[in-house]
């Protein structure tokens, strides 16, 4: 059957082929079976007793002058109707199977052919194959009927409010003027190759790559993804292998389809006017995107096609949950799949199910602009806040890891670098280091904090030096986390000075730098909010620092700061 709405044993539905020259149900609907037993007790016909109905109907698929097919069938119904339960109830086999599984009877040469089965199925699908009989076209000079797809659509004859009441509907209306109201319609030849292809596709999930490019008016192409995808069977390459191939064999891939099947779902089904696989910084005139090591994790990037950025930068900056590297070896991309919300962070799931489709466009049909600079910035922050919440050893190292992503890479998706208030940040970023050094130099009676973005950074320091003068034996950044959560710069500044009277007793009185420091953050006037300057609080915390360096104040400060320095770089 196409669905358990056109078969032959309405309303029922409980026997699931279509032909004269088979009878198909399940266990459970046979005699003793819970279904049966169920149709018994609510006082209606059980499946044996509807079997002759079945044959009746199907018989209907034959045509008037095949009198030896007649006959055959009404014999096949007839052994049905007597001797099915007999024969069934002498099978071992039947005993051991389950009520969901399926009995199916096919009658058998010298009475049938698989011919015969063919003429009979192939009637039946052209009727049935459409939504609704009702708006089926006469057939035209090619004998080709028209009718409303049936593939993943539906039909809302019955629900007035889904269809059309004033639309000029119905190239058709001269010859069916029944069916004006129907704004397409198909062959039955393409619906005939539409329920090919589902059940094809059904059969095995792994039997198409996903997703599969489907070039128009290039059937060399076509052939050649079939013959790179066949090439093994026990290997099976996706779209990227098969994409590289073809960039490798000098095609320019553009003018195709993109078809995403998966759990007998259309996922997706889009047009791509052109694929560029390679990734192009025009900004550094280099042939790749390149993700800077900024934080000292011994760890860059390079990223030279969108598939490189696939694997190497979504990894990291969807906490695996997106695209994930499996033991085999094998990558697993979750564009289109359920994700179970108790195995990543809800932030990470509210990231991925929001953005998922919009990376899909940016990896796969090279649409640049789906991420856009606030996107990009909602992402990353969003992750970063994520990764100092948490309490786990490696939280630090995947903070950095996203920020060096960020900072790396935000030209590509915000060409004006809005999110860092107009700064290129792998050259920013020393520019801070540099004029905090200046600041807290010894030398350094006349120098200032200039701008909001230097207060951000400085004030991500004096964070830092803070939280480290907790007695917590195992430190995190999760103290970090509520300076972030300050709206206004009036709050950030209290919770600054909150944190300095409970840590103070643990900071020399003779520190020069931290004295200078303090002084300068709660002395600035930011015209920017802590979120609007989130990024560079973020990397100022992160950063090595600036208070741990060597200086030339007391003696006994010095071996203590020297000491904080070597446990504060081994944790970086």
């Amino acid at each position: 059957m196409i669905n358990p709405w056109k078969t032959y044993d309405g309303p029922e539905k409980e026997i699931h082929s279509v032909s004269t020259y088979c009878l198909a149900f399940k266990k459970g609907t046979w005699i003793g079976g819970e279904a049966y037993l169920k149709k018994i007790e609510e006082n209606k016909k059980p499946l044996d007793q509807r079997i002759g109905r079945y044959f009746d109907r199907a018989i209907t698929l034959l045509e008037p002058d095949e009198e030896r097919e007649r006959q055959v069938a009404l014999q096949f119904k007839h052994f049905c109707q007597n001797g099915l339960g007999e024969l069934l109830a002498s099978l071992p086999e039947y005993e051991k199977l389950k009520e969901t599984d399926y009995i199916c009877l096919y009658l058998g040469e010298p009475q049938v052919s698989l011919p015969d089965y063919e003429q009979v199925n192939n009637r039946y699908l052209r009727d049935k194959l459409f939504n609704t009989e009702q708006e089926n076209t006469t057939p035209d000079a090619e004998d080709r009927v028209y009718g409303t797809s049936n593939f993943f659509n539906g039909y809302g004859d019955k629900k007035p409010f889904l269809l059309h009441q004033t639309a000029p509907f119905g190239t058709n209306a001269a010859r069916n003027p029944a069916a004006s109201g129907i704004s397409s319609r198909i062959s039955d030849a393409d619906a005939r190759w539409l329920n090919d292809f589902r059940l094809l596709a059904d059969r095995n999930q792994r039997i198409l790559p996903n997703p599969l490019p489907v070039f128009v008016d290039a059937d060399e192409l076509n052939r050649e993804v079939v013959a790179i995808f066949n090439e093994d069977p026990a290997l099976l390459p996706g779209y990227r292998e098969i994409m590289e191939r073809l960039v490798s064999g000098g095609h320019d891939l553009n003018n195709y389809y993109l078809l995403f099947y998966q759990q007998r779902e259309v996922k997706d089904f889009d047009y791509v006017s052109r694929f560029d696989i390679r990734l192009r910084d025009e900004q550094q005139d280099t042939n790749s995107w390149r993700v800077q090591d900024l934080f000292g994790i011994n760890q860059t990037l390079k990223c030279e096609t969108v598939f490189d950025l696939q694997t190497q930068v979504l990894k990291v900056v969807f906490s695996n949950a997106l695209v994930q590297e499996q033991k085999s070896g094998a990558w697993a991309y979750k564009y289109f799949d359920d994700i179970d919300p108790k195995y990543c962070s809800a932030t990470t799931f509210r990231l991925v199910m929001q953005y998922r489709k919009a990376w899909y466009d940016f990896v796969y049909k090279s649409r640049r602009q789906a991420i856009t600079p606030a996107a990009w910035r909602d992402i990353l922050l969003s992750g970063l806040r994520d990764d100092v919440a948490a309490t786990d050893k490696y939280a630090g190292y995947r903070a950095k890891q996203k920020l060096n992503i960020y900072l790396s890479l935000n030209h590509l998706f915000d060409s004006n670098n809005v999110n860092f208030t107009g700064h290129f940040m792998p050259t920013y970023l020393p520019e801070l280091r540099d004029s905090l050094g200046r600041l807290l130099a010894d030398d350094a009676a006349d120098q200032h904090l200039a701008t909001d973005e230097d207060y951000a950074f400085a004030a991500g320091q004096l964070i830092y030096y803070l939280l480290y003068q907790s007695k917590t034996e195992d430190k995190t950044n999760e103290l970090l986390e509520p300076f972030l959560q300050k709206t206004n710069d009036a709050l950030f500044k209290d919770a600054l000075a909150q944190t300095i009277r409970r840590y103070k007793h643990a900071i020399s009185f003779g520190n020069r730098r931290f004295r200078k420091l303090a002084e300068e953050v709660l002395g600035y006037e930011a015209r920017k909010t802590p979120k609007e300057l989130l990024a560079f609080i973020l990397c100022g915390y992160f950063s090595p620092s600036g208070l741990f360096a060597k200086k030339t104040e007391k003696p006994e400060d010095a071996a203590a700061e020297s000491q904080a320095s070597e446990t504060n770089e081994t944790e970086a």
